[in-house]
Parts: structure tokens; sequence; C-alpha cells
């Protein structure tokens, strides 16, 4: 299937939407977004290495066979780099929806605690 920047950015958030509520709401996070995290970063490294949606890196994809590296060093810290500026950029956004749906969230939240079980319909 097909997905742009766009639609994948909007899925970094969404995994990242865990982490980024414990920190605003909690003040704290917890280990519970290892999973998340791990994913992200491999679609993060995905972006830049295989589908070329990094300028800087170029129209290039870089998937080698029996994982052996197909770049230089100095391509392997320009990849390092815009990945981490990229989850950079993408965690302050869900840090902003957050904020800026903090009473929603608040709302689930408390539902959770009430029910244990949410459905769609029940928000």
């Amino acid at each position: 299937f097909l997905l742009t920047r766009e639609q994948l950015l909007d899925r970094v958030c969404a995994r990242l939407g865990g982490r980024a509520a414990e920190a605003e709401r909690l003040r704290a996070v917890t280990t519970a977004a290892e999973d998340d995290l791990r994913y992200v970063t491999q679609l993060a490294y995905s972006q830049m290495a295989v589908y070329g949606f990094s300028p800087l890196v170029g129209n290039v994809s870089f998937q080698g066979d029996g994982g052996r590296a197909l770049y230089s060093d100095e391509t392997a810290t320009l990849i390092d780099h815009e990945v981490k500026q990229f989850l950079n950029e993408a965690y302050e956004r869900t840090l902003g929806l957050v904020r800026a749906h903090a009473d929603e969230i608040d709302q689930i939240a408390a539902l959770l605690l009430e029910r244990e079980t949410i459905l769609h319909a029940d928000v």
C-alpha cells in the first residue's frame, strides 16, 4: 500500500501519543512506550534510508542485502541526524495535540478508570 510522508507522520504521532500524554498530563514518563519507540524509530529510518523522504539524503533507497550497509559512515551520520530531527518534530507536534485536547484526554481517562474498557461509541 502507498503512504505519503504526511500519513507516515500521522502514524508516528499516534504511536507517540501515550508517551506525550504521560509527559504532559502526568509530568513523568514510563517504560510503557518501548514498543512504540521501536516502531517509530524503524519507520523513521525507513523514511530516510528506504523511501527517499529526506531532501538531504535524497531520492535513494539503501536497502542492503544481508544487513550490509550500502552507504558510507558520513551518510549513516546524516541519516541518524534526519531520523532524530524527524522524531523530535513529530514528538513536539504530538505534545501540541495533547495540550490542545487536554480536556478530552482527561474525560477519556476518567471514563477508563470507571469502566476499564470503552468503545468508540462511548466517547
